[in-house]
């Protein structure tokens, strides 16, 4: 139903005429059958609809009401009329034999009061009703059950990774397009006529179309990073006979490790032997099984059978030794292995399962202060078979051992030694912000230091400093992490360095959408998504269904989503951003490149959702240049901006659709009706 009342209205010095406009669309649902329109309006209740269409009063008149008059009008003109009320009233006429409007129903509404005969100071009313009628076949739709939430269903299909990108095989990704895969999957029969049946021949008795037991949840956990320092795990097998071979295969899909105990410290050296693997781990030396795991009695009093397993039982020696953190020592020669402890100042032996720990020999307090000495330097071990002798050196090259990133917002003290340097790593998260990092050091010192700190290639420092103080540098990237702090003494220093997480700054994007009258009810994707190289953001994508009205111009879209700089679809300053119009699935409006705009504007002022607001923002905002694309995919892309509260991204769909106008410049009849 569609209704428009009119009157434009005027103002001169004898009377007034404001503009009086009511305008009333809605598409209705009958609940039940019914004889005629008068039935349907009065057992649907319509009249309690018409009341929510959109009025445009000036000069401060009355508002606009509508009544629905439930009697039958005794002529066709008996209605009320009014100046603030549109009436709506049924009138019958009477059976009359050879009458061409016996027994016909017709609708009868009036609208508010003219105020004169010229274009402006007359009052019409528009009024269309269309009726859809079921056809032959009537469906009925079954109300659907939900899905277990987080529960997906697996098919046969595969598809590879290629260079990052998803394959499908109705569309493979880009940097623009998202893969689209057709999984030829269904849950129902159709038997062409638009009719669907989740049963054989769609019988009360036939059996349905279910689904199999094999399903896969995601974890409530999130997904996050470990390091497996303690762990083995191990390729897929090659078989002779079939000739296939896995061993370059590592599935952690299987989740096949081998967990071992790691209060004894990380494996360093793992040496395969007939029936076991011989395990180093920094505090201890042990063996794990091999293709077979051992059955004890039940008393514990020792192997009786043995079952076939990758990766069987850890047995751990008695003795408290290990191989420390140094691998190199570490050298196989026949029956004998020979490495050092330098932890405990020793040079082992290990013959079968026989332990010896040979700096006992007369040599133990020199290996115990030479070990002190060099203990993080490289200790190289060789053999010698023409001697039969085991031979080890000790430099003064230092070990690589891995640099851990200290979390930011922790405070470090350091004691520093003149003319010595502390390095150390900050990581400071994801989020982005102004970052302030505090050294202090005691009351009274006079020790000459600097502190300097590097992020992203960039290096703040103090200089010659021998007070505390402070730095700060913008931490501008999601994807650079970490940070590097340097303190160099030149005296004796004490210092406590305290480095601050980014103080995240907030940003509103508001997405908005200006659309036509014309292309009411259509739909199109809006999309967007940024890039801080080498981090891209994931893509932000919403249908977007065009609205109608009469003010100008129609938002079809007004939404704000709040966030800090960097996470998720809130845009870093200096970023680029790609603003994008996609036509998918079911959508139907098509982008016209050179007529349909992308616009922008960064801006401390927050623009209302209402005529004004939206026209200052269009004039305030800046035209995405050039825009690219075609087959219904299209974007532009812009530079973040710096300074402002509120990012708006605004897809500007308002194009004009050119037609031919009948004219005539003699009289109104000319063009309304004289016109080929």
């Amino acid at each position: 139903m569609s209704f428009k009342f009119e009157r434009d209205g005027t103002r001169d010095g004898s009377a007034n005429c404001e503009t009086r406009i009511y305008t009333l669309e809605k598409t209705m649902t009958s609940s039940a059958d019914y004889a005629n329109m008068l039935d349907w309006f009065n057992g649907d209740n319509v009249e309690v609809v018409l009341n929510e269409g959109i009025q445009n009063v000036g000069g401060g008149g009355p508002d606009i009401n509508n009544e629905y008059m439930p009697t039958l009008a005794s002529s066709p003109t008996n209605i009320n009329t009014s100046l603030s009320t549109n009436y709506y009233r049924f009138y019958r006429y009477p059976t009359v034999l050879g009458n061409p409007n016996s027994n016909k129903l017709i609708l009868i509404v009036s609208g508010t009061r003219s105020c004169g005969r010229s274009d402006k100071r007359r009052s019409t009313v528009t009024v269309n009703i269309e009726v859809f009628r079921a056809g032959s076949t009537l469906i009925f739709e079954s109300q659907p059950s939900p899905a277990l939430p987080d529960i997906f269903f697996e098919n046969e299909l595969s598809f590879p990774i290629v260079n990052g990108y998803h394959t499908g095989n109705v569309q493979t990704q880009t940097s623009l397009l998202p893969a689209i895969v057709d999984t030829n999957f269904f849950n129902c029969f159709s038997f062409g006529n638009g009719a669907e049946s989740y049963k054989i021949l769609d019988s009360i008795i036939g059996r349905p179309l279910t689904f199999g037991n094999r399903v896969t949840a995601v974890a409530a956990q999130d997904y996050k990073r470990t390091r497996r320092f303690a762990d083995i795990t191990y390729s897929g097998v090659y078989n002779f006979e079939s000739n296939v071979n896995k061993l370059n295969e590592f599935n952690l899909g299987l989740f096949n490790y081998k967990y071992l105990e790691v209060a004894f410290g990380p494996i360093y050296i793992l040496d395969g032997r007939e029936t076991d693997i011989l395990v180093l781990q920094e505090d201890k030396i042990s063996y794990v099984l091999s293709s077979k795991n051992l059955i004890s009695d039940s008393t514990g009093g020792g192997a009786i059978a043995s079952v076939p397993e990758i990766l069987g039982t850890q047995i751990a020696r008695t003795e408290e030794f290990g191989i420390s953190f140094h691998p190199e020592s570490y050298v196989q020669w026949g029956y004998d292995r020979f490495f050092t402890d330098v932890k405990r100042g020793a040079v082992l032996q290990l013959r079968g399962n026989d332990l010896a720990v040979i700096s006992e020999m007369g040599m133990r307090t020199w290996f115990r202060d030479e070990f002190i000495d060099s203990f993080n330097t490289q200790k190289l071990g060789g053999y010698d078979p023409y001697l039969n002798e085991y031979v080890l050196t000790t430099n003064s090259i230092e070990l690589p051992v891995p640099v851990d990133c200290l979390s930011c917002g922790v405070a470090q003290t350091f004691t520093i030694a003149t003319g010595n340097t502390q390095t150390y790593c900050v990581d400071l998260g994801q989020a982005v912000g102004l970052t302030t990092l505090t050294y202090s050091v005691p009351a009274g010192s006079t020790a000459s230091f600097t502190v300097s700190v590097t992020y992203n290639g960039v290096t703040q420092t103090s200089g010659a400093v021998t007070t505390s103080g402070s730095l700060q540098f913008n931490k501008s990237s999601n994807s650079v992490n970490e940070s590097t702090v340097v303190i160099t003494a030149s005296n004796p220093l004490e210092i406590t360095v305290t480095p601050s997480c980014p103080a995240q700054e907030s940003l509103t994007i508001v997405s908005v959408t200006l659309t036509s009258v014309v292309d009411a009810g259509k739909f199109i994707h809006n999309q967007y998504r940024y890039t801080a190289a080498p981090f891209v953001s994931p893509l932000q994508s919403n249908l977007i269904t065009f609205a109608t009205g009469s003010t100008s111009p129609i938002v079809s879209q007004y939404a704000q989503v709040t966030g800090a700089m960097g996470s998720a679809g809130i845009p870093t300053a200096g970023s680029s951003l790609q603003i994008i119009s996609n036509k998918i699935n079911f959508d139907t409006f098509d982008f016209v490149l050179g007529q349909d705009k992308f616009r922008y504007l960064r801006s401390n002022t927050l623009y209302p959702n209402t005529s004004v607001g939206i026209s200052n923002l269009i004039a305030a905002s800046t035209v995405v240049s050039p825009i690219t694309g075609s087959s219904g995919l299209f974007s532009g892309s812009f530079i973040v901006p710096s300074s402002g509260q509120y990012l708006y991204l605004i897809w500007d769909y308002r194009n004009s659709a050119p037609i031919t106008l009948c004219y005539s410049n003699t009289n109104t009849l000319a063009a309304c009706c004289g016109c080929a």
